[in-house]
């Protein structure tokens, strides 16, 4: 009798989610028509939502519906949440124009239907029953890829209304906008009349990669402007593309730029071995550490020289500009950022063997450095507030979308919590180059050699042995990883990610779906080189990965 009525229940839920559905397709459809604000449009789709998901809770977590009967309903709400995203998709919203805020209200609203779904499937009882049996994981992931690409699909065809202030915008397509007005019109002539390789006192040390070197030319500008100690640049080219370092060989020859290079393409980018190798080839007695995002609007050398003393580092609090350019709406960082501007004596900061060269990518290299140079008697000065130094605005690649490998995040923070407990990070031969010959590998692909592929999946760990025995055959091969993450993710990663500051206020956090298959590949370097492996290349999106065996 029990099973009947279920059946009834069952049958009568899912004709009131249509008929639901069909409700809230009509009242949409009515408010584009009337042209209403789309607010208001929205908050009737946030509504229907809470209504669906309370409704199902309720029905899901019965004790007298069984499992097929749960899973059964959870794969209907996830169909019916898909066709809700298709609807808004199809409908005219974009000729309403959606305003930031209001794309990210679209968003919060989604966000809150996925975390709703989950806070279901956590409370049937027996999850891994539920999202891991043969069909099961499948209905989930399936929704996981529907619902995001639904999402990204709906906010493509809305016509985004930005209404900040507009950005003045130089030649090199660089936003500065209010309070930047004279640096912009700093000229080629004046750079040649400043303090920029004139009585050198200290060495000024940019790190690189594949990045666009309009950046770079802007904040040596800014510090030639307003410089009133002589400096030499030096910069450190970590492996960029060919188009690129061909630029930025352009652009050091032009302003008198010590470039130097190093043949780390495809391999994991490290921000602190490309530091050590300025550290390693500047001639100043001073170094100063910083990045080309950084844009001076103040005698920063000069105030910090002053104030150097031995065993003392110097750092400034970065003003971070929004996207619109406008110096007026920076906000100022706190006392934990310290990768802007260090200035310390060369030789002090030699003798503690530079950045720490076992942390790759970024994150963690200026924190480390500091609780050994803290240890060492180092004091820290910080320059006054009224030393504004700038970062320029840039799409963000950590957080959400970050693309490096997860076990790089706790292997840097492996090192820092080494730093605080006391560890002895000594690198006497901080800072080495790599040449070409060192990279056979490049050759290989120079001449465009065929690589034996191999598809890589989440057996990888079991079968790694099998794989080398392939390549000490082939000697050259290409693990295929496929796509990292969803293409589209990016173009909405300004928004999402700010959608996820919120999120974390309620200990929730918004993530996207990656592909874990490179991850393997990474963790394996190490082995992979005691089989005889004598280089690997890095795709630029983690997608595929070169190897080379001896």
């Amino acid at each position: 009798m029990n099973f009947i009525k279920n059946i009834v229940l069952l049958n009568i839920f899912k004709l009131w989610v249509l008929l639901s559905n069909k409700l809230l397709t009509y009242k949409i459809e009515t408010l584009v028509a009337r042209k209403a604000d789309v607010n208001k449009v929205i908050e009737v789709y946030i509504d229907a939502a809470e209504r669906l998901n309370e409704s199902l809770a309720k029905y899901a977590l019965r004790k007298d519906v069984t499992l097929e009967q749960k899973k059964d309903i959870l794969a209907f709400l996830i169909s019916s949440i898909n066709r809700n995203i298709d609807h808004l998709t199809e409908s005219d919203l974009h000729g309403l124009s959606i305003h930031k805020d209001q794309q990210q209200k679209v968003l919060k609203t989604y966000l809150e239907m996925e975390h709703s779904l989950y806070s279901v499937i956590k409370g049937l009882g027996n999850v891994n029953e539920i999202v891991d049996p043969q069909n099961g994981h499948e209905v989930l992931a399936k929704h996981l890829a529907d619902f995001q690409n639904g999402v990204y699909l709906l906010l493509s065809t809305q016509k985004i209304n930005n209404e900040e202030l507009e950005s003045k915008e130089d030649k090199f397509g660089i936003n500065l906008a209010v309070g930047f007005e004279e640096l912009l019109q700093f000229s080629d002539e004046d750079i040649k009349a400043s303090k920029l390789n004139k009585d050198v006192q200290l060495s000024v040390v940019y790190p690189l990669r594949d990045r666009e070197p309009e950046r770079l030319i802007t904040s040596v500008k800014s510090l030639a402007k307003y410089s009133s100690v002589g400096f030499e640049v030096l910069v450190v080219d970590y492996g960029s593309k060919d188009k690129q370092a061909q630029s930025i060989r352009t652009i050091c020859n032009k302003y008198g730029l010590k470039l130097i290079r190093t043949e780390t393409q495809g391999r994991p980018w490290s921000r602190a071995w490309a530091l050590n190798i300025g550290i390693r080839n500047a001639e100043s007695d001073v170094v100063v550490t910083t990045d080309m995002d950084m844009v001076f609007m103040d005698d920063i050398l000069g105030t910090a020289f002053a104030q150097l003393k031995p065993a003392t580092v110097v750092h400034c609090r970065p003003w971070w500009l929004k996207e619109n350019g406008n110096a007026a709406d920076a906000w100022l960082g706190d006392k934990n950022q310290l990768g802007g501007f260090q200035m310390i004596y060369r030789q002090e900061i030699s003798d503690l063997g530079g950045f720490n060269e076992n942390i790759f990518y970024w994150g963690a290299e200026d924190l480390e450095l500091d609780k050994r140079m803290f240890r060492q008697g180092i004091n820290t000065v910080w320059l006054d507030e009224k030393i504004k130094m700038y970062h320029m605005w840039h799409p963000t690649d950590y957080g959400v979308y970050d693309l490096r490998p997860q076990s790089s995040w706790f292997d840097s923070n492996r090192e820092l919590i080494a730093a605080f407990d006391g560890s002895h990070y000594k690198n006497p031969d901080f800072g080495k180059t790599v040449s070409r010959t060192q990279r056979p590998i490049l050759m290989k692909m120079t001449t465009k050699d065929k690589a034996h592929s191999i598809p890589i999946d989440k057996d990888y760990p079991v079968k790694i042995d099998n794989i080398i025995g392939v390549g000490q055959r082939h000697k050259f091969l290409c693990f295929e990883f496929g796509p990292r993450i969803f293409p589209d993710t990016r173009t909405y990663a300004p928004a999402i990610i700010d959608m996820d500051k919120y999120l974390n206020q309620y200990g929730l956090e918004l993530k996207v779906q990656k592909n874990g298959y490179f991850d393997y590949f990474y963790l394996s370097l190490p082995y992979l080189q005691k089989a005889g492996m004598v280089d690997y290349f890095i795709a630029e999106d983690f997608s595929e990965a070169y190897i080379l065996f001896e």
